[in-house]
């Protein structure tokens, strides 16, 4: 028995007894609760700040995400971290663990 329905704002609701709260109220993962929180809480900032929807918002949050995640990458890269060992059916580079990093790993490990 599913006891949640989605309100305008993305959050769940919940509908159902005490002792079934109480019981959901058990299992949630207080981090991703906080995590969701402050993820709406950015895509109102962002749709205040540049006069957009939530959807475009969103949109431009992930975009501005995916390019922390390249600089970093293309720094890793660069200083020898990571490396670019082919690429996908789009063209994109498919990275793993340098040759010199993985063996210092293992001599770690050991």
């Amino acid at each position: 028995m599913n006891n949640q329905t989605r309100s305008s704002h993305g959050f769940s609701n919940f509908t159902g007894t005490i002792d079934q709260l109480l019981s959901h109220c058990a299992t949630v993962d207080v981090n991703q609760l906080q995590s969701d929180i402050d993820y709406e809480r950015l895509v109102a900032d962002v749709c205040q700040t540049h006069d957009c929807d939530p959807e475009q918002a969103d949109r431009l949050i992930k975009d501005a995400m995916d390019q922390c995640l390249q600089k970093e990458l293309n720094s890793m890269v660069e200083n020898g971290i990571v490396a670019v060992v082919g690429y996908n059916e789009d063209g994109e580079p498919l990275y793993a663990l340098a040759e010199n990093n993985k063996k210092s790993k293992k001599n770690k490990k050991r």
